[in-house]
């Protein structure tokens, strides 16, 4: 090796001690600007991975976009109305302001089919003069006085142009809510709502959007136990509503005793009835996606601090009840509905609630807002 070759290694293993060792690139001209995006420009390929497979500095494949969801095949409404002494002019009110909803809903993809029960499920053994022991057991009612559906039909559907009943869809919507006020005080809408979704095959389309209404002038009984309806149970307290309340809520940590005071910190619990989300807010979000489902509640104002005053019946014996928590027309009065506000906060967007003393067309037309945005 002569002097000037060697000389030229040192120089080259020099350069390769002070910085790492790269080797011409025949592409690039120092001329260009990558900056600017020059398009004689070449890459260096990309250098093969250890194991054979792609080498890391190859770009991820893009991620392809969701699928879209579909929109509904239609809305199946279920309304379920409490059918006990004093709702005939809420459920009239509630007949009158479907209209717009009927129409709305009915004109959609895949059309309306509505349904109704009661929220009489009976009291079992202990039966009385207004409550039987199973009662409507959730089923879908046609009221008799309703002679424009055929016989054996037990809800009303319509769609594009087109119903199973004679006359208009709004007329027979109409009909349907009102079941009359000879059923049970112990009302217990959120079971019937459930037992109606589980016990009534062919109402429900797996592709339908879900809607709602529940309508009352009480708080939901649903009972896990018909012994709550024992009048010969002096332990529950007289034999009146206010068990529902006193076995169905804690207030301040605690089951609210028979005394006459004001109550607050108050939140659905007690021994006696079912739990209102892990049994009713899970199983209806479970039924459907939130942008398919909207419920309604019309029920009364749960409005904190709860007022417990007593009266006493003929033989002496005090009779303690709520004080209600608003006033509609004529001789209307709603108790606090605690359990059912609740019910409605659990299913976020998808839980609308109004008052049961005022009137409905502002909430029914929040319904019919919240179920077309699905399609």
């Amino acid at each position: 090796m002569t002097d000037a070759v060697a000389s030229r290694h040192v120089l080259v293993a020099a350069c390769c001690a002070l910085a790492a060792c790269t080797v011409a690139n025949p592409d690039f001209d120092p001329s260009l600007d990558p900056a600017a995006g020059d398009s004689r420009l070449v890459p260096l390929p990309a250098a093969p991975s250890v194991d054979g497979g792609s080498s890391a500095l190859e770009a991820a494949p893009p991620t392809p976009p969701p699928a879209p969801t579909p929109a509904p095949d239609g809305v199946d409404l279920l309304v379920v109305v409490d059918n006990s002494s004093g709702m005939a002019g809420p459920q009239s009110a509630l007949g009158a302001a479907l209209a717009p909803l009927v129409a709305a809903l009915e004109a959609l993809p895949g059309g309306l089919r509505l349904g109704v029960v009661t929220t009489d499920l009976g009291v079992g053994a202990y039966t009385t003069s207004s409550c039987s022991a199973k009662g409507h057991e959730a089923k879908l009612r046609v009221p008799k006085k309703c002679t424009m559906f055929a016989a054996g039909t037990s809800y009303l559907e319509s769609a594009a142009g087109k119903s199973n009943v004679s006359g208009s869809a709004a007329a027979a919507a109409s009909c349907l809510v009102q079941q009359g006020t000879s059923g049970c005080g112990f009302e217990q809408p959120l079971e019937a709502m459930r037992r109606a979704l589980e016990g009534n095959p062919g109402f429900l389309r797996p592709g339908a959007a879900l809607a709602l209404i529940l309508l009352t002038t009480e708080d939901d009984c649903s009972a896990a136990s018909e012994k709550l309806f024992d009048w010969n149970d002096s332990s529950l307290g007289p034999y009146a509503d206010f068990r529902c309340f006193q076995h169905g809520v804690l207030c301040g940590g605690k089951e609210p005793s028979a005394t006459s005071g004001s109550l607050s910190g108050c939140v659905p619990g007690g021994s006696e009835l079912h739990p209102v989300k892990a049994r009713y807010v899970d199983f209806v979000t479970a039924l459907r996606p939130a942008p398919r489902l909207a419920v309604l509640t019309l029920a009364p104002p749960a409005a904190e601090p709860y007022q417990v005053s007593a009266s006493y019946d003929i033989f002496g014996y005090a009779l303690y009840q709520l004080k209600p928590s608003c006033q509609g027309e004529g001789d209307l009065r709603g108790l606090p509905a605690l359990r059912l506000a609740s019910f409605s906060a659990g299913l976020g967007a998808a839980g609308l609630a109004s008052s049961v003393c005022d009137p409905f067309s502002t909430s029914i037309a929040a319904l019919t807002a919240r179920v077309k945005a699905a399609f």
